[in-house]
């Protein structure tokens, strides 16, 4: 019995061992899918902007101000 009450002891802290890295492992996750949509947010409003001076001036926007 003592045997048995040690495995379910070892196996109950594994479990919440590997339910805690689970919720960490979780959180990275959604920061990195939040972060990769912001991300995505700018690049996109970057371009529409871009866009809309091209379709203002006719002309591409300078990206160096080289003479």
């Amino acid at each position: 019995m003592d045997l048995q009450n040690d495995s379910e002891g070892i196996r109950s802290k594994a479990l919440k061992q590997f339910r805690a890295e689970m919720v960490d492992i979780d959180q990275i996750a959604g920061e990195a899918k939040a972060k990769a949509a912001e991300r995505q947010r700018n690049e996109e409003l970057r371009a529409k902007g871009k866009a809309n001076t091209i379709r203002k001036t006719g002309k591409l926007p300078r990206t160096c101000f080289c003479f």
